[in-house]
């Protein structure tokens, strides 16, 4: 795997969120909504493997055309300081798609951070979306046009959706049911894709099946087939 050279800008701690990072890097290294990258701190002894990380923003051009910098979604090692020399991969996995014709967007937080899905948010502005975010963690400042919701408002919310991008971890996909307020023979009313959090070691190198995910016709990784799934692809 080609590895490039990025740096570490700026720490930060949104309120009740573990440390967060905004990393100066090449333009073709920051990953898209709900991608990954794997990164490792190049004299970093305690933390040899590498951390998968999503961003929560995407930042513009830094010091011209040759650098750019994201916002990193927590957690990241406590090693990490800003000045700290990270190796890159190449940005991994399926993203989130907004079909352009959404137009009433629902965030789904179902982990412990919402930082995932925050990316979309600036997609969707510029498709005239009107947006709203369900989460019951703390959310950090968000532009007053998004509509912030707990998630037991979720339920009511499906039918005003014509599109649903939700974040939840692996072990708690069997609970999704449950939150969406569905029996076993309902579908949601309107479409919705998944980015499945979960351990993704092996970045799809070795199939380890560490982030292995219950589909309808067997397991998909999600380090490989997703991170982010249709739905209807999964067995909730």
């Amino acid at each position: 795997m080609n590895f490039a050279k990025g740096r570490v800008l700026e720490i930060h701690q949104e309120t009740g969120q573990k440390r967060g990072a905004i990393i100066v890097c090449p333009p073709e290294s920051i990953p898209a909504a709900g991608q990954y990258l794997q990164a490792t701190r190049r004299d970093d002894i305690e933390f040899v493997f590498p951390r998968s990380l999503f961003p929560s923003k995407v930042g513009k051009d830094n010091q011209g055309v040759d650098l750019a910098e994201f916002k990193v979604a927590p957690p990241i090692p406590p090693s990490w300081q800003p000045g700290s020399v990270l190796n890159l991969s190449k940005p991994l996995g399926q993203g989130f798609n907004i079909p352009a014709l959404v137009k009433k967007l629902g965030l789904v937080a179902l982990g412990d951070s919402p930082a995932r899905l925050l990316p979309l948010v600036e997609d969707a502005f510029v498709q005239q979306c009107e947006i709203a975010i369900f989460c019951d963690t703390p959310l950090p400042a968000l532009p007053s046009e998004v509509e912030a919701n707990p998630l037991s408002f979720l339920p009511e919310a499906l039918t005003w959706a014509d599109f649903l991008a939700i974040d939840i971890p692996l072990e708690n996909l069997p609970n999704l049911r449950g939150y969406l307020a569905l029996d076993l023979d309902s579908k949601l009313s309107c479409p919705a894709q998944a980015l499945v959090c979960a351990q993704m070691p092996c970045a799809a190198v070795a199939e380890c099946g560490v982030c292995a995910v219950p589909a309808k016709r067997g397991y998909k990784l999600a380090c490989k087939h997703g991170p982010v799934f249709d739905i209807e692809e999964l067995r909730y």
